[in-house]
């Protein structure tokens, strides 16, 4: 949806018309990507994490409660993406949940956020990821959670943090 803007909100995603003025053509991802309206309404009203979680700790892991969501999504990528003749390695950043949220004293948001001033919205949850460079789909993510704990990842000790990304 990010690559193909269209007018309309997401309906206009899954229309089989093209739009009254002839700039957008028909979104039609029922036929072209096999899932109906319905169905991605549905998995979008639907999808929950639980309730919100407090910042990381020493003793806690931030990301447990998505965790699992997160390994996996990831594990299906692998499963079932044939990647093609090369990868891009890259970077990205999400400012969603940047903004930290107060319930009863107290305070949630990202267990960790990193600020990158070259980026356009430089505050956010950052991963690593990469894609593949015939069909621009990423094919594998990591989420920057701090030094500490990426310190302790695979790899790192022998090639740098960089490279080990790339190796996991």
């Amino acid at each position: 949806m990010a690559l193909e803007p269209r007018r309309g909100g997401v309906e206009a995603y899954f229309t089989t018309e093209s739009d009254k003025d002839g700039i957008f053509t028909a979104g039609d991802y029922q036929s072209r990507l096999g899932m109906s309206y319905s169905r991605f309404k549905s998995l979008t009203e639907n999808l929950a994490f639980g309730p919100p979680i407090q910042r990381v700790t020493a003793e806690t892991d931030g990301w447990q409660p998505i965790r699992a969501f997160l390994d996996s999504f990831q594990a299906n990528l692998i499963a079932n993406l044939t990647p093609g003749r090369g990868f891009c390695v890259d970077e990205f950043m999400s400012p969603f949940g940047v903004e930290d949220i107060a319930i009863d004293g107290n305070v949630y948001g990202l267990p960790h956020k990193s600020k990158i001033e070259r980026k356009p919205k430089g505050v956010g949850a950052e991963a690593k990821c990469v894609y593949d460079i015939d069909t621009g789909i990423m094919i594998s993510f990591e989420f920057m959670e701090g030094e500490d704990a990426m310190r302790n990842r695979p790899y790192v000790q022998q090639y740098g943090s960089s490279t080990a990304h790339v190796l996991r």
